[in-house]
């Protein structure tokens, strides 16, 4: 391996780009973060990170592209917040010029080639980080894109990237008949997404962010005192099923 881990364009003997294997553990180290989609409308969810008690604000994970389309990341934040802007630069553009709203399919495929771009360029390194991108067409279908620091980007029915991912992928496998049919609720969606995230999740709604997007009010994040009604109820039902 010697030697090839400290330039980003040469592959090793094996064909691996030892900076791009590097950034995508980046990636796994990072927030937890899921996307599932229903009939009508997606839910994208991250998992907040305590935050010291000296600090003044956090950051949001999920962000807003545009009115229909949020976009959420897991890896480096700094690799993040440039990635994002650069997102939301490139929607505005193409609203100027195009004179209609970016298309899910468009900026997520902005983003991958973005990320590409910096794993063959010398003097740069990839970026270490993984987005989901998740949004509505105009026809009110729901689209969730997954991308890695390699450029790759992949439509998925729904997904989960960050630490403990496998685990919560694990849970949405079990129950991935139910969520191709794409027969459930936005409340039923709701509390499927507030289930998974319990799976790792600790300490209610303040280690949870929540974001709804449907095509009557758009991209909205969920309150803190909705999710905890969800999470009583859920701990009720799995009480009341314990007692059985």
């Amino acid at each position: 391996m010697s030697g090839y881990d400290r330039a980003i364009s040469i592959f090793s003997p094996d064909g691996h780009i030892f900076q791009v294997d590097y950034a995508n553990e980046a990636v796994n180290k990072g927030t937890l973060t899921l996307a599932l989609k229903s009939k009508d409308c997606i839910i994208i969810a991250s998992e907040v990170r305590s935050s010291l008690k000296l600090q003044a604000t956090t950051t949001s994970k999920i962000h807003r592209l545009t009115d229909s389309i949020g976009m959420v990341t897991s890896g480096l934040s700094a690799d993040a917040r440039v990635l994002i802007k650069k997102a939301k630069v490139e929607c505005e553009s193409y609203e100027y010029n195009m004179d209609s709203t970016v298309t899910v399919d468009y900026i997520a495929k902005f983003v991958a080639d973005t990320q590409q771009k910096y794993t063959q360029s010398g003097g740069v390194r990839p970026f270490g980080v993984g987005c989901l991108i998740a949004g509505l067409t105009e026809d009110g279908e729901g689209k969730i894109y997954k991308t890695d620091p390699s450029g790759v980007y992949q439509e998925w029915h729904c997904c989960s990237i960050g630490k403990n991912a496998k685990t919560v992928q694990s849970y949405l496998e079990k129950n991935i008949d139910m969520l191709k049919q794409n027969t459930l609720s936005k409340f039923e969606l709701l509390k499927f997404t507030v289930e998974s995230l319990l799976e790792i999740v600790s300490n209610g709604s303040q280690n949870m962010e929540i974001c709804l997007i449907d095509k009557e009010n758009g991209l909205n994040l969920v309150s803190k005192k909705t999710i905890d009604d969800i999470i009583e109820s859920i701990e009720k039902e799995r009480e009341d099923a314990d007692n059985q």
